[in-house]
């Protein structure tokens, strides 16, 4: 279970804290931004101009720390979907100025980018999941806006604590499976079909638009309709599994699902 959440920032404090850690916080993304990234991280040189301007911030926003069973993460929650795009930019993609698709809300980072004292940063945005609106997903807009930040936050937890806890096993499209699935059941309870479809962009037993495509580059051999097919079957069970048992919690469900991998992901 996640512990109690500590060290609470809020609002603006929380890019003006963020950005002593990560000075690359300070670069506007764009040509410039990246040439001075390179400066300032290849050959040490100081910022010199600490401005945030290029950010919105939001009194949303906020930033904290938890316990994971994989170790401790630095959670970011930046309201303003502007903000949550430059911040990747910067973090990520060297201040260069990329295209950040609207369906993803959510990342997390390990490595050097982490200050010593936690393992992982996950960022998220605020909005509706997936890219999907309130009245597909069948819910008011607030009460959409609420589930869907429980639905991102398990989500990035899961992809860290399985990671973590099944190195060797990382497959991108079956890793998404199951962090969505982890994210339904710390919002629900349980698994949900229809809406694990929604979040992948898939009507009936049909690829018609969404964020299955981010998992498929245009030089593999199996294209996304042939991996809705395989992925059909595979959220029925995920469905049977959920309905079959209680579990204590979206981590001990998502192991389960974990250690089905090599029978289910065929």
């Amino acid at each position: 279970m996640i512990c109690k959440e500590k060290q609470i920032r809020s609002g603006r404090e929380v890019l003006i804290n963020l950005a002593l850690e990560y000075p690359q916080l300070y670069l506007e993304p764009g040509d410039e931004g990246a040439e001075l990234f390179r400066e300032v991280f290849l050959r040490q040189k100081d910022v010199s101009d600490k401005s945030l301007k290029h950010f919105v911030s939001n009194d949303g926003d906020r930033c904290f720390f938890e316990s994971t069973p994989a170790g401790v993460v630095r959670i970011v929650e930046l309201h303003d979907r502007s903000d949550f795009e430059t911040f990747l930019m910067c973090i990520g993609s060297k201040c260069r100025k990329v295209e950040i698709p609207v369906t993803q809300g959510a990342v997390f980072y390990k490595g050097h980018i982490c200050p010593d004292r936690v393992d992982a940063l996950i960022v998220l945005s605020a909005g509706p999941y997936s890219g999907v609106q309130a009245k597909d997903a069948g819910f008011d807009e607030d009460e959409w806006i609420r589930l869907s930040l429980i639905i991102r936050t398990a989500h990035e937890y899961t992809h860290y604590v399985m990671r973590s806890l099944y190195e060797g096993k990382t497959d991108a499209v079956w890793d998404e499976l199951v962090a969505d699935a982890a994210g339904l059941y710390a919002a629900f309870g349980r698994y949900d079909a229809r809406l694990a479809k929604q979040f992948l962009g898939i009507t009936g037993d049909s690829f018609t638009g969404g964020r299955l495509e981010n998992y498929v580059s245009s030089d593999e051999t199996v294209n996304v309709q042939e991996l809705t097919a395989r992925i059909l079957p595979v959220i029925d069970k995920f469905a049977q599994i959920s309905d079959g048992k209680h579990y204590e919690d979206c981590y001990e469900y998502a192991c389960s699902l974990e250690d089905l991998m090599d029978e289910l992901w065929k």
